[in-house]
């Protein structure tokens, strides 16, 4: 693999001790940004989190994204900011 190439791998299913079956992986990703109003967020987090997600590594319904800033703002004004 060369530099700047991303690999995914696929983990294997988790045995279900209970049920002699094997039970797919599931569950959601919680991805916090502290700052989240400042310059390194809108310049460098956001955008390599929106690069993921083009890129298919992460889906919209699996993660949750929580942003916290100490200057007060509101949700769509955040939105708005990282927009340009």
């Amino acid at each position: 693999m060369g530099l700047g190439q991303w690999s995914c791998e696929q983990r294997a299913p988790i045995k279900n001790e209970t049920v002699s079956e094997f039970v797919p992986e599931t569950g959601c990703l919680s991805i916090i940004v502290l700052g989240a109003s400042g310059d390194l967020a809108k310049k460098k987090t956001f955008p390599a989190l929106f690069h993921l997600y083009h890129q298919g590594f992460i889906q919209s319904h699996d993660v949750h994204i929580f942003g916290y800033a100490r200057t007060k703002i509101s949700d769509s004004d955040l939105r708005d900011r990282i927009r340009g």
